[in-house]
Parts: structure tokens; C-alpha cells; sequence
């Protein structure tokens, strides 16, 4: 399969990975972007303007802020009947062809609004993915709007890094996004991992007392731990990568 160039996995490359213990979550089945408001839209790029993790300059900030928004200006938008449409046969889809039930999900572009967590729940998902910057604070998280730090070109290994310690200070659940895995940095889509800068940081994580897991995993783990009420709550740091 071929997607502007870049290929993807096939079934059975994704059926041998989850076989081997990786999760296959849904990404919806046409990539339109869900409906979303532009207060929304404007308060993540203001976000993305005014925060320095990414270790890039204002300036560039603003660079890949706009080449985002030509990338994804012509985008076909989804309405929420479509939306409910596409986690529904996906789900079944994904059942079919790997064998397996998908719970977790991942919103195209990090789009959301209240009815879609509310369809995701009645459809049987456990949790989804925006792309909301932050970390998740069991006890208190949208386990429909799970927060992420995004990883785009140029972030360094050391803005990375700063992910993992804030999370650990604060005992949070840290979720990783990577699109594009390259050699390097040289790809002209704004949201590329070299693969230097992956290994390195995965070094740096291997170095820490970290939980590295899937969505599930960790969703699962925290959705137990609310069913059995415990009255000191157990501190594990968690990181997936998605």
C-alpha cells in the first residue's frame, strides 16, 4: 500500500505484529477529520506557538504550524453519522482480517467533540487518542480524550527526554506519537521520528523505572485499579508509544 509515496503496512505485516504483542488500534477507515470548532483549532495552535518542549525556535514553531495547515487544509471533513459509521464497520473490520477485537482508537488529526467520546463508549471502545497536548493523570483523566506529546521534526532528543521526567515526577501516563519512522529528518512531512532520535530516546527510557506499554494495557491496568477501589492508589509510570 502506498500513501503519497510513503508505504504502509499490509494485513498480514499488521496480523504478524500483533501476534508478536503489539496493539492495532483504529485510526478510523478514511482518515477525514472529524467536525471539530475552531475555538478548538485555534486554542491547540496557540498551544503549539507558545510552548518551547519541542525544542524548536518560535519561529520554526510557527513554520510547521502552518505547513500543518496547508497539509491538511483541503481535508475532507466528517459529520458525526459518518464518524459513528466508521468505528462501527472498522471494528468489525479490524475483527475479521487480525483476529481480534480492537478497544483502543485514535481520532484522524486528534478531532474530537463530546458526541464522538460518547459513540466510542457505546460501540464497546475503551479509550481514544487525541492529540491534546499533555499527560494523563490516573484518577482524573479522559480516558475518551487521552492526551499526547507529539513528536514532529526537529524535536530534540533532550525535549523528549523532559517528556519522560515530568511524567515520572508527577507519576503520570505519557503518551508518545510518532507518524512517519525515516532514517532522518531529511523527509519533507512535518511529523517525522528519525530513527536516531527514537533509539536514543528509547535508550534513555530503558535507563529509567518506566512502564512501557500499549493503550490497552495501561487503560486496562487504570480501569482496574477504579474497580477494586483501593484506597492508596499505586504509583507506576507509565509510556506507550503510538
Amino acid at each position: 500500500y502506498n500513501l503519497e509515496g510513503r508505504t504502509l503496512a499490509s494485513w498480514g505485516e499488521l496480523q504478524v505484529a500483533a501476534e508478536g504483542g503489539d496493539e492495532i488500534a483504529v485510526h478510523g477507515l478514511s482518515h477525514r477529520i472529524l467536525t471539530s470548532t475552531f475555538l478548538r483549532k485555534g486554542r491547540r495552535a496557540l498551544g503549539f506557538l507558545l510552548r518551547g518542549e519541542s525544542g524548536l525556535t518560535l519561529r520554526n514553531r510557527s513554520l510547521q504550524l502552518l505547513q500543518g495547515i496547508a497539509s491538511h487544509g483541503g481535508s475532507d471533513h466528517l459529520d458525526i453519522a459518518g464518524f459513528a459509521e466508521e468505528i462501527y464497520k472498522a471494528k468489525h473490520l479490524f475483527a475479521q482480517r487480525l483476529g481480534r477485537v480492537p478497544v483502543s482508537f485514535s481520532y484522524p488529526e486528534g478531532w474530537y467533540n463530546r458526541q464522538a467520546k460518547e459513540l466510542l463508549h457505546q460501540v464497546g471502545y475503551l479509550s481514544a487518542r487525541s492529540s491534546d497536548d499533555g499527560y494523563n493523570e490516573p484518577g482524573c483523566l479522559d480516558r475518551y480524550a487521552l492526551k499526547a506529546q507529539v513528536w514532529r521534526k526537529g524535536t530534540s532528543i533532550r525535549a523528549a527526554a523532559a517528556w519522560v521526567e515530568k511524567s515520572l515526577r508527577e507519576g503520570s501516563w505519557l503518551i508518545e506519537m510518532h507518524h512517519l519512522l525515516a532514517p532522518d529528518d531529511s523527509a519533507g512531512y512535518l511529523y517525522t521520528t528519525s530513527m536516531e532520535s527514537l533509539r536514543a530516546h528509547v535508550r534513555y527510557v530503558s535507563q529509567h523505572s518506566v512502564w512501557v506499554d500499549t493503550q490497552e494495557a495501561v487503560m486496562g491496568y487504570l480501569l482496574d485499579l477504579s474497580l477494586i477501589h483501593i484506597s492508596e492508589p499505586t504509583r507506576r509510570y507509565a509510556i506507550s508509544f503510538a
